[in-house]
């Protein structure tokens, strides 16, 4: 079994270290609790669900009309059925529905992992694409825990398939399962430890667990000692498991975590971890019988990836978290399997910026080539870099990701040169090259009380209500109202993606808008037939006290209005200035009847 390109983790939350010829899954830092494996065949019906991107409250609001009993609740003891093959919607697996990571293995075949945002019990389950990202489907439910409301990071799924048919499922503290048929059966692994990495080469996956003598801390069992444990692919039972010493600054801090897979016998890992202290970087290439401690050039800062897509050239990242997921980033390579280093990019809080890497937690993959390496972005601010000087220097990809600052975010590479990368609660883009990227279509809507999405062609008209609000030459609301004229009601639900346009072809101008919260707005809004309505405020500010060195004020003709498809709306606003570079625009949650101000 040949070595699989593999996926990356959120970049806010976890490091990775994925090359070539590896895969690894960093799991240390958060918590859940484990589960009993089992086997599930498919997996629910249509239920509740959220907005076209960005989730708003859930409260029910109804413009005019009672609702049915929703169908949101879900068994506390085993997942809902939902039928093997179903398209997946933004309201397939309850309300907001929404893809939480993905692991391409190729254009044609891709899996996923798929869950609700609602504030009823959820379940993860697998879905999967055979058209590069562009629909999904449910395969079935993954054997994770259930969790209640939003999952958080706490309860971050990871799935890694080697083959078509072999694949593996895990949260933080494991347990870790296999499945050899595509997802629709799972076993679980026989793990020493808790918090599995793992990495696989050659038809042979390694997996380091911690293995704790006692309870294990809330912070992390960065005291307990670590074992590295073999398996062929698809099995559950070892080959056989060997104690990873310690060695090295790490000192009395001993968990480990997998780096990279150099060969069936050959694994590095990283000892240690503790926040600003000295990591140790191991080797073994006997499957753990005897270890070999390596040059660590990142000092204090945390390693995070080992890259080894050239094996004559291995790319060590690592990373100190200031706040906010910003700090000191470093990336470093080595052309003697690891014992000299050089620095090939660095940027940090203080200013000291050689390359451009940015001083945010990255996810760094690399296309098959090695020639282009990618990033996803942590911070504040999120986003997505690349490289195609083998890391010397990065460049910000152009695509819109700032009004979802914050949100986890995923990266799998596939083929020679194309990728994914999403951000839960938000958009995917897909490349076939290494440096094109193009936005994939959104969840469609689904059904909601057994009601659709409204539409201008299901009789849905919008309006501007004039009762606009606020200070001309400072900042301005307008009340943007949707009427049902149609036969049958319909609903309107979530944070719209609110975008300013201009010209007859109705191009984007700068930023779309930032969703407000505001109170109760973005829960479900249903419009009764002939007259029901709901409305979104618009808010725009004034351009002209932005410097223009970042603002460059451009004339704006209206505004597109994009719900989950394929629910969009367009409306012509007042002539004003908009900025072109940063966003100077806002955008509420949709409420029923009018709503004049945000």
């Amino acid at each position: 079994m040949g070595p699989k390109h593999g996926p990356a983790r959120g970049a806010a939350v976890f490091g990775s270290a994925i090359s070539k010829n590896a895969k690894h899954f960093n799991h240390k830092g958060l918590r859940f609790e484990s589960l009993r494996s089992w086997s599930h065949d498919h997996g629910l019906s249509q239920g509740t669900r959220r907005s076209g991107q960005v989730l708003g409250s859930l409260l029910i609001a109804v413009a005019g009309l009672a609702p049915s009993s929703s169908a949101a609740g879900a068994s506390t003891s085993s997942p809902p059925y939902v039928r093997f093959g179903t398209t997946l919607t933004d309201t397939t697996l309850g309300t907001g529905t929404e893809i939480d990571t993905v692991d391409m293995l190729s254009s044609s075949l891709g899996y996923g992992v798929a869950s609700p945002s609602n504030a009823h019990r959820g379940w993860f389950y697998l879905v999967l694409t055979r058209d590069e990202g562009h629909s999904w489907h449910v395969r079935a439910a993954l054997p994770l825990p259930s969790f209640v409301g939003t999952y958080g990071v706490d309860a971050e799924p990871k799935i890694s398939f080697v083959t078509p048919q072999i694949g593996y499922a895990s949260e933080r503290d494991g347990p870790l399962y296999v499945t050899d048929d595509a997802g629709a059966s799972w076993a679980k692994m026989s793990i020493p430890g808790v918090r599995p990495t793992y990495v696989t080469f050659g038809g042979v996956i390694s997996v380091v667990s911690d293995v704790c003598r006692s309870a294990v801390p809330a912070f992390g069992p960065l005291l307990c000692p670590s074992d590295l444990t073999r398996y062929r692919v698809g099995a559950t039972t070892p080959l056989g498991t060997a104690h990873i010493p310690a060695l090295g600054p790490a000192g009395k801090w001993r968990a480990a975590t997998a780096l990279t897979g150099l060969t069936p016998q050959s694994v590095v890992v990283v000892e240690g971890g503790e926040e600003g202290k000295r990591s140790s970087l191991l080797a073994t290439t006997n499957g753990g019988v005897t270890w070999t401690l390596l040059s660590d050039p990142c000092e204090d800062l945390n390693v995070d990836q080992l890259l080894s897509a050239n094996p004559h050239r291995w790319l060590l990242y690592c990373f100190l978290d200031g706040g906010m997921s910003q700090g000191t980033s470093e990336l470093w390579d080595s052309t003697s399997n690891g014992s000299a280093w050089a620095p090939l990019a660095r940027d940090g809080e203080s200013g000291s910026d050689v390359g451009h890497i940015g001083d945010v937690a990255n996810t760094i993959e690399t296309d098959a080539s090695g020639s282009i390496l990618l990033g996803a972005m942590g911070g504040a601010a999120g986003g997505l870099e690349d490289s195609v000087d083998g890391g010397a220097t990065w460049n910000r990809v152009p695509i819109q990701t700032n009004i979802y600052g914050g949100s986890l975010e995923y990266l799998s590479t596939f083929g020679r040169s194309g990728a994914i990368f999403g951000i839960q609660t938000g958009p995917q883009f897909l490349t076939l090259n290494g440096t094109t990227w193009r936005e994939l279509p959104s969840l469609p809507a689904g059904l909601y009380h057994g009601l659709s999405i409204c539409t201008t062609r299901r009789g849905t008209q919008v309006g501007l209500n004039p009762t606009v609000t606020g200070i001309p030459a400072s900042t301005i609301d307008f009340p943007i109202v949707f009427t049902n004229r149609g036969n049958s009601a319909c609903y309107l639900n979530g944070f719209p993606i609110v975008q300013p346009v201009a010209g007859a072809q109705r191009r984007a101008l700068g930023q779309p808008a930032y969703a407000e919260q505001v109170g109760t707005r973005g829960g479900f809004v249903i419009l009764r037939p002939h007259g029901g309505t709901a409305s979104v405020v618009f808010e725009r500010e004034s351009a002209r006290g932005y410097p223009k060195s970042y603002c460059v004020p451009r004339f704006m003709g209206g505004i597109t209005i994009r719900f989950a498809r394929p629910s969009t709306f367009f409306i012509a606003i007042p002539r004003g200035e908009v900025c072109s570079g940063v966003s100077t625009v806002n955008a509420g949650g949709v409420a029923p009847g009018l709503i004049s101000w945000l």
